[in-house]
């Protein structure tokens, strides 16, 4: 059942991101009126915070999976996850509350409005961070030629040729991060603010996959130009001995 609701979370995010926002704004003008309703309406906002806190810490510690067919970019990326998508459902409410109290205080400018406004400034650019998040639905792309991982501040691109020959890509022990070694590394191109071209942070898949993946097409050119096909997702499962019940 809860893997249920996780895949179609992650599948329909969009939707409900814009519902979300929706009652995140009517929410902030409750507040912003001084509504008597929400003052019935609080103990439902902290069981929301509560309960999206909860699925955002299940959905990202969910069992990792291998990797998705995108025909479109003709690359193997890494599955959308709804972990966002619950931790934005956690934070509409306490934000929504903080908002409209925010903006009640800044309009009757009372003592230590200036906090107010900072407070409004800071809850705006985490919002901002993640719708863009969820729109753009950043992760790690295989294509065919090579490695791009994009995240809300920008992507790193390394091309096979600049990944070393002998182990490429190794998990480092520590959740969700991988390690990575290259023989060229003046091809790997930055855009974007600066992040570790190292190690990286990856979820949504599992971990030893990505590493044997990555190896594979760094070792074995000739299949590079079929990535983001189904045909070649299944030869790539069968040369790895991967199914889908077992990453």
């Amino acid at each position: 059942m809860l893997s249920r609701l996780m895949d179609a979370t992650a599948r329909h995010r969009r939707l409900i991101v814009a519902v979300e926002l929706a009652v995140a704004v009517v929410l902030v003008v409750l507040n912003a009126r001084r509504a008597d309703v929400i003052r019935t309406l609080f103990p439902w906002e902290i069981g929301v915070a509560l309960l999206g806190g909860a699925l955002a810490i299940a959905a990202f510690n969910r069992r990792p999976r291998t990797l998705e067919v995108a025909p479109d970019l003709r690359a193997f990326v890494t599955p959308a996850g709804p972990g966002t998508v619950f931790l934005l459902g956690a934070w509409v409410p306490i934000a929504s509350s903080n908002i409209g109290s925010g903006l009640r205080d800044l309009a009757d400018r009372e003592d230590l409005w200036q906090l107010d406004l900072a407070s409004l400034v800071c809850y705006g650019v985490a919002l901002l961070l993640l719708v863009r998040t969820l729109w753009i639905s950043p992760g790690l792309e295989l294509r065919h030629d090579g490695m791009l991982d994009r995240s809300v501040a920008g992507s790193l691109f390394v091309p096979w040729e600049a990944f070393a020959l002998d182990r490429p890509a190794c998990p480092t022990g520590k959740p969700g991060q991988v390690a990575f070694a290259y023989r060229n590394p003046e091809l790997v191109r930055r855009r974007g603010l600066p992040r570790g071209r190292e190690q990286m942070t990856v979820t949504g898949v599992d971990l030893w996959f990505l590493s044997r993946a990555i190896h594979h097409y760094v070792t074995q050119p000739a299949f590079r130009a079929a990535i983001g096909t189904d045909v070649e997702y299944r030869r790539l499962r069968q040369s790895l001995q991967v199914t889908p019940e077992r990453g």
